[in-house]
């Protein structure tokens, strides 16, 4: 994979012929893994040229393959995804998803989305459909389980980070066992060194959640500690580290407050 020359992939995969993108997500991944990223820019920028409906709309694909095609391929420029949204992300499409989708799947993908685009298109994904499943999961909090819960959270702090707030007075919040408990179902491996994208979701929505419920939250020192070291250590590029830098704040101020997550965000 490390011989593969980039000019030359490029011109090959330029040249392929658009298919369904059944295959992206995980074609994405490994390449991540091997070290090689780039390589999915090229078959990522095809689709988005293609625009097909015919590729996209089948039951199989769904919002997790269009954000990891948008974030591979958002060097084609918004002007472009904005032109394959227009074809692809219909608003009945968009409300199919934001229905039907498992609800770390939304909150996955729209981090994708913004790590990678403009408002503009952000902006595209902030439909009433997502409000509305947003304030549904919200109104079953304080009865979720650990896995789900924390899952709910990040769609919570996601949402929120695309331009998408809850409507506090419609939320049943958690107790603070319940907080502690999808925390460490959330908690990193003893080999992390940075922080996760899991991680990253889900402390998103605690601090959402502490801006917007009446009371306050405390978490536990060790897991606010660990998470607060493994944000120290991440690096990024500009948003991811603006994110960084707005979050460690942040963590430092519930830390000085012996961890009462901050409300004034």
């Amino acid at each position: 994979m490390a011989g593969i020359d980039r000019e030359k992939w490029e011109r090959y995969r330029f040249a392929y012929r658009p298919e369904q993108p059944t295959f992206f997500p995980n074609f994405a991944n490994q390449l991540r893994r091997l070290g090689r990223p780039e390589l999915a820019e090229t078959p990522a920028r095809v689709l988005i040229n293609a625009a097909e409906p015919a590729h996209w709309h089948v039951h199989t694909i769904g919002l997790y393959h269009l954000s990891q095609v948008v974030h591979s391929g958002y060097a084609a420029g918004t002007e472009s995804i904005l032109r394959f949204l227009d074809r692809i992300a219909t608003p009945a499409w968009l409300e199919r998803q934001y229905e039907d989708a498992r609800t770390g799947v939304i909150a996955s993908s729209l981090f994708s989305l913004w790590e990678r685009c403009e408002q503009a298109v952000l902006d595209r994904f902030c439909a009433k459909a997502l409000f509305s499943r947003l304030a549904s999961e919200l109104k079953e909090l304080d009865r979720l389980p650990p896995d789900d819960l924390s899952a709910t959270l990040s769609l919570l702090g996601t949402s929120a980070l695309i331009g998408v707030h809850a409507d506090e007075a419609q939320v049943s919040w958690p107790q603070v066992q319940q907080v502690a408990e999808a925390i460490r179902v959330t908690t990193p491996s003893a080999e992390a060194t940075t922080i996760g994208y899991i991680q990253i979701q889900f402390w998103l929505g605690l601090r959402e959640m502490a801006r917007l419920r009446p009371d306050h939250v405390i978490v536990p020192r060790v897991a606010g500690e660990q998470i607060l070291l493994l944000w120290k250590n991440s690096n990024g590029y500009d948003k991811q580290q603006t994110l960084n830098a707005w979050m460690i704040e942040w963590l430092e101020q519930s830390a000085r407050s012996n961890w009462m997550l901050n409300s004034q965000s």
